[in-house]
């Protein structure tokens, strides 16, 4: 889940850090008005607002300034006017409150703990620097736990290293959500997606079970409430924390996948827009067929003439068709025959290639599928499999049954074509056609390329309707 880039770690710094001094003060209001433990309203606020500007501008601004080229004495010194400053804000919170300076060693401690926390960041920096990995999800990890760990350690600071109810929360409770949550999403959750419940359920088992022998291993010598507080612990990863978990990560994957989409159909425009500038205008083109086709006519050339109305019906697909998403299965099937058509008038005085089409659609069997797909197979064919010194095929096969489209083409192979630079499966537009499957029928399709003796295989299948 995490990314392999680096995270914005001063923003989730800054929130966090925020946040953490929101609850601290929330939770110090609440113990005013409701008394509940020993939390002074007073001087968490005060002290917790007064650390929050010194982390802003220690770690959000010094720390940036420090480490690019400028004046730096100028920010050492505000930096040493500042937190003298700050000293003298904390000790009169701490006369007003308690009439003596018995709290002012918090000062020092949570100064101390920003500067542990930037040594350590500093470390990792270096560490990732000299790795040089393009992987930064092993250092994206890292750094959120040592973050998590400054915020708990410096939230222990404001109760004398005893456990509130802030310091219980950020120690046990969001770690045990964490963890649990961990284990739904790959093991649970992610096993539900990729379509294995079985061993899903098996897991999910094994955790409630994990939990169950916990609580009875803490009753032994121990009194019954303990127990109890596991049995209470096990409803709430139940009824709370996986099915939120699994809503969490539905509307996090759901959202990925509308991003994804929306990244292919802003590419696709952008590439029909790029396509569309840089081509002369159809009309002047279909015009100019249409006067060699009446030339050829006059002239008695009727197989030049069929050349070029299969030629006309070709560039009126890709002219008309190119920009829809879907197109029904029929037409995509109508582009192949009429390119096999105008390739069957190329070698019509020859015997040699021998070429082949089959379409078998089960009766009343209707699809649609994402225009020019299945070309460049047929295209490749012909391109690679043709040789006018030896015996050559080619036979294409499409099939439509079920739910499945199947697609299967076969050509000769001959010798010296390997060292044809884009090669049978490594051409462009036979990678254009596996990014487009990728992006359009993610987990919905199957593609086979390969070679045996000397026939090259093609066979695509494609969950379409």
């Amino acid at each position: 889940m995490l990314s392999k880039t680096k995270l914005n770690f001063r923003q989730i710094e800054w929130w966090g850090f925020s946040a953490a001094t929101f609850l601290l003060i929330a939770i110090s209001f609440l113990n005013f008005i409701y008394p509940f433990e020993n939390a002074p309203f007073f001087i968490w606020s005060a002290s917790g607002t007064l650390f929050l500007g010194l982390f802003y501008f220690l770690r959000m601004r010094l720390w940036v300034q420090l480490r690019q080229d400028g004046k730096k004495w100028k920010f050492g010194l505000l930096s040493l006017l500042l937190l003298t400053f700050g000293f003298g804000l904390h000790l009169l919170f701490a006369e007003i409150v308690h009439g003596s300076m018995g709290p002012a060693p918090i000062y020092f401690r949570i100064l101390l703990l920003f500067g542990l926390y930037g040594a350590f960041v500093l470390l990792l920096d270096q560490i990732a620097q000299q790795r040089e990995s393009q992987d930064l999800r092993w250092y994206n990890g890292v750094r959120l736990a040592l973050f998590y760990l400054f915020l708990t350690l410096y939230l222990f600071q404001f109760s004398d290293g005893r456990f509130t109810l802030l310091t219980r929360l950020f120690a046990f409770y969001l770690p045990f959500v964490a963890v649990v949550s961990y284990v739904n999403f790959f093991f649970i959750y992610g096993e539900k997606r990729a379509g294995n419940p079985a061993k899903a359920t098996r897991n999910y088992i094994f955790l409630v079970s994990a939990i169950l022998l916990g609580g009875l291993l803490l009753w032994i010598g121990n009194p019954f409430a303990v127990f109890i507080s596991a049995v209470w612990l096990l409803f709430v990863v139940v009824v709370l924390i996986i099915p939120i978990s699994d809503l969490l990560f539905t509307r996090y994957e759901d959202n990925l996948q509308q991003l994804t989409r929306l990244h292919v159909q802003v590419n696709r425009n952008a590439a029909q827009l790029a396509f569309l500038e840089s081509q002369i205008n159809p009309h002047f083109i279909f015009n100019t067929l249409n006067s060699i086709y009446g030339t050829a006519l006059q002239e008695g050339a009727e197989r030049t003439g069929e050349a070029i109305t299969k030629l006309g019906e070709l560039m009126r697909y890709m002219f008309t068709q190119h920009e829809k998403a879907k197109i029904p299965v029929e037409e995509e099937l109508s582009y192949i025959e009429n390119f096999v058509s105008l390739q069957r008038l190329r070698f019509q005085q020859d015997d040699n290639p021998e070429i082949s089409l089959q379409v078998q659609l089960e009766e009343g069997w209707k699809g649609t599928i994402a225009p020019m797909l299945l070309i460049p197979f047929v295209e490749n064919a012909f391109k690679h499999g043709v040789s006018v010194h030896h015996k050559s095929w080619i036979k294409v096969h499409v099939k439509g049954e079920g739910e499945v489209l199947h697609f299967h083409v076969t050509n000769s192979v001959h010798a010296g074509q390997g060292e044809d630079p884009e090669g049978h499966s490594h051409g462009v537009g036979v990678e254009n056609v596996r990014q487009r499957l990728a992006l359009l029928y993610p987990k919905r399709h199957e593609l086979k390329i390969y070679e045996a003796g000397d026939a090259f295989f093609v066979h695509l299948s494609i969950f379409i309707v």
